[in-house]
């Protein structure tokens, strides 16, 4: 099954539930979100050894999980399995633009 359907998946069953929100129950809710994200992340690391590309849903939350994590607003669970992830990811650079030629090899 593919991530976006496994999520869709899962939002599906979270609004057809009676599901009427107080205070534990959106802090539930929140904490369920973080780790439904985490896996995902997780097998895109696993599969590619990247994150998510620039721009996607993907790449949106560990730029917020990254954002928590320096404002010290993480959880020690979640900052242990983040830094966890981090570590997985591979060292080989994949982005950036290529080199232009120089003027001096030109002439």
């Amino acid at each position: 099954m593919s991530n976006s359907k496994l999520k869709t998946r899962i939002e599906r069953e979270i609004v057809s539930s009676d599901f009427k929100a107080n205070e534990t129950e959106v802090h539930k809710m929140r904490e369920y979100n973080w780790y439904v994200n985490y896996f995902l992340a997780e097998q895109r690391v696993l599969e590619t050894g990247h994150f998510f590309p620039k721009g996607t849903l993907g790449s949106n939350w560990i730029k917020y999980q990254r954002k928590r994590l320096k404002r010290g607003q993480m959880p020690p669970e979640q900052k242990d399995l983040f830094l966890k992830l981090c570590n997985m990811r591979s060292n080989e650079h994949t982005g950036g633009r290529p080199r232009k030629e120089t003027r001096a090899e030109e002439t």
